[in-house]
């Protein structure tokens, strides 16, 4: 990324420290440049979201496969002490759980400022660059796999949890 767009991209977020900032920022009449630093600012938001979600999934399958291993390995009973067995059988799952939670609660954080950062790009209507995100039925489905895998990990963990 250039220093210039960084310089413009900073200037511009520092005017627009809130929401209604932004959003009064963005419906005044701007010129091509500043027109374009906005196109650019909200392109970069959007990919910077989608890095977090990224992120965010990754860390919590690396955890869960770490976890799932953890469950696997205490399950040898001859090689573990009972005291260490009863408190990891309990304390792995429910680790899950807490994982899968923060894992959607991340994910979802994201998606809502995707969702701000299109609303501010559809007040933007003037400007002639083509939109930096997918459409409606497009996005619905983005959503389902990053949203409903630390649903289900979750649910399969309170399953073990119960179980055990």
């Amino acid at each position: 990324m250039d220093t210039s767009y960084q310089l413009k991209s900073r200037r511009f977020h520092q005017k627009a420290r809130n929401d209604d900032m932004l959003a009064e920022l963005l419906e005044q009449d701007l010129s091509k440049e500043e027109q374009k630093v906005c196109y650019e600012y909200v392109a970069h938001q959007i990919e910077r979201e989608d890095g977090l979600i990224h992120n965010r999934l990754t860390w919590m399958l690396t955890t869960q496969g770490f976890l799932f291993t953890a469950l696997i390995l205490i399950g040898q009973r001859s090689q573990v002490s009972n005291i260490m067995f009863d408190l990891l059988i309990d304390i792995i799952p429910l680790t899950g759980v807490i994982l899968s939670l923060m894992g959607f609660v991340g994910v979802f954080a994201a998606y809502l400022a995707i969702s701000d950062l299109k609303k501010w790009w559809k007040r933007m209507i003037y400007i002639k660059y083509p939109r930096p995100f997918g459409g409606k039925q497009a996005h619905r489905l983005g959503l389902a796999p990053s949203l409903l895998l630390p649903v289900l990990l979750g649910l399969i963990w309170l399953d073990i949890l119960i179980k055990l």
